[in-house]
């Protein structure tokens, strides 16, 4: 469900749920829900923000994205992203909390 709050920022939920029949795999559970969140807004001047959560329902484990880019020209814009995984270290996502990160990015665009 995407939902615009008004001022021009959005709103955004969604919930999946994966299910294997079976034999239950070595590397997953047989039923596996996901939960996202997602706030972004882009702003008269070109920025562009968002923020994204995510949790994994089933081992309570989660993730968080943020982004903000800022146009430069119109062929460059720069910005600032992080990611940041937490939870139980057997979790799905606690398991890759050592690949947190913030990250600079430059981003240029060709014409063609």
């Amino acid at each position: 469900m995407d939902y615009p709050l008004g001022g021009g920022w959005n709103f955004g939920v969604q919930y999946s749920e994966d299910v294997v029949s079976g034999i239950q795999p070595s590397f997953r559970m047989l039923r596996e829900g996901l939960l996202g969140l997602q706030f972004a807004k882009d702003f008269d001047s070109g920025r562009r923000f968002s923020l994204l959560g995510a949790s994994a329902v089933n081992d309570g484990s989660f993730m968080i994205q943020s982004s903000l880019m800022v146009p430069r020209s119109r062929n460059l814009e720069m910005g600032i992203e992080g990611t940041f995984f937490g939870g139980a270290s057997d979790s799905t996502w606690g398991s890759r909390a050592g690949a947190s990160r913030v990250v600079f990015v430059i981003k240029g665009f060709f014409r063609g």
